[in-house]
């Protein structure tokens, strides 16, 4: 059995809020390249109001300026959640993240 969660670290940047929705792809593959499942799900950075962001960005304002914090997000998904190998002569061996705007 297997479980499979990406957990991605975005920066929080204006390219990045502006850029909105992605798609992340997940594809598990046997050792020849035989596709064994396929999981997409859209996703984007949690949206954050100006007020919000100001104030907390001011209240954190020493860890930020002294690199203990970083202005980053993380995004966990779940993708699969107890795989199992369906055919014992193809087995899982290879894992393909990809990100899609």
């Amino acid at each position: 059995q297997y479980f499979f969660e990406v957990a991605l670290t975005l920066p929080e940047s204006e390219i990045n809020k502006q850029l909105g929705v992605f798609m992340v792809s997940v594809q598990l593959q046997s050792s020849d390249g035989f596709s064994l499942a396929t999981s997409k799900q859209a996703t984007m950075l949690p949206y954050e109001s100006k007020i919000v962001t100001t104030f907390r960005k001011f209240s954190l304002i020493l860890p930020f300026a002294s690199g203990l914090l970083s202005e980053t997000k993380t995004i966990h998904l779940l993708c699969f959640d107890n795989y199992v190998d369906r055919d014992e002569k193809r087995p899982l061996s290879k894992v393909e993240i990809r990100l899609d705007i």
